[in-house]
């Protein structure tokens, strides 16, 4: 490959043996780099067909191209190590919605504006954690490479686009609305209960664990296969844990208003038994 031009030391337009031009991304590939010298090729991590130029027109490679090229950099070793420590592969797309979320992080960062998700940041930790362990690592290489500061809840916006990376259709608004939810439902039980639920409990992770897939079923319209409980376990329920089951009718109601979603008595009797779980367990 031949470099036809370099934009900063980490992207260079290049033409292959078959006269096919590419965009290259790769830690200092197009360093001192002039028309028609040859690239390393081990130094690619990322390349964009450019036939015709057309690329050019992609709104987020021309975003990239004029990003800095320390941001460029950054955004290549994050991929690195969240490649590899969640045995995933960044989709070129994905790259360069991090790459524009990175570019963004640092401009508000350096202009003091904070634009953060705290409120729903132990909801996502435990929705997500292995996604959010990768976001933490990612922050501690933005904070070092920019020698700056970044507030709380950043995580949770950068533990988005992990998550999204890993889907092939690119999920990224519904991770985000289920995230919303969970966090609604559980503030719901907080304040009908009048209590701060324990994060670090064994019935708290059940019950988030039980929120996702209930949510996720809902917002991919699929059929609710859990087993149907037996009749007369039902009535208990409605008699032993009636607190359980009125909050669930507050949440049943909430998310018939908000999402038009009609519960199932299953569903709900399923959510009264955790609800009754997760408040009478605190000490676990």
């Amino acid at each position: 490959m031949k470099v036809i031009r370099s934009f900063n030391n980490n992207a260079v337009l290049v033409k292959d043996v078959d006269l096919t031009e590419w965009i290259v991304i790769g830690n200092g590939i197009g360093f001192n780099k002039k028309v028609n010298d040859a690239i390393d090729k081990s130094k690619i991590e990322r390349r964009f067909v450019a036939e015709s130029r057309s690329a050019l027109m992609d709104e987020g490679v021309i975003s990239l191209l004029k990003m800095d090229s320390k941001i460029v950099e950054t955004a290549s070793e994050i991929t690195r190590e969240v490649e590899h420590s969640l045995n995933i592969k960044f989709e070129n797309y994905n790259y360069l919605i991090l790459a524009d979320h990175i570019s963004f992080v640092i401009e508000r960062a350096t202009k003091g504006i904070e634009m953060t998700n705290s409120t729903i940041r132990w909801e996502v930790k435990k929705l997500f954690p292995k996604e959010y362990e990768a976001a933490k690592v990612a922050i501690k290489i933005l904070m070092t490479n920019f020698a700056i500061d970044l507030p709380r809840g950043e995580d949770v916006f950068l533990t988005y686009h992990f998550v999204n990376a890993q889907s092939s259709e690119g999920k990224l608004e519904e991770t985000m609305k289920m995230s919303k939810l969970i966090h609604n439902i559980l503030e719901i039980i907080q304040m009908k209960y009048q209590i701060i639920l324990n994060e670090e409990s064994f019935h708290y992770d059940r019950f988030i664990s039980h929120l996702r897939y209930f949510v996720l079923r809902h917002l991919d319209n699929e059929s609710v296969l859990i087993e149907p409980l037996d009749s007369g376990l039902l009535e208990m329920m409605r008699i032993k844990y009636a607190e359980a089951y009125k909050t669930v009718g507050k949440i049943a109601v909430y998310l018939e208003k908000t999402e038009g979603w009609q519960l199932t008595q299953d569903e709900k009797l399923y959510l009264c038994l955790h609800i009754w779980r997760v408040t009478n367990k605190q000490e676990l």
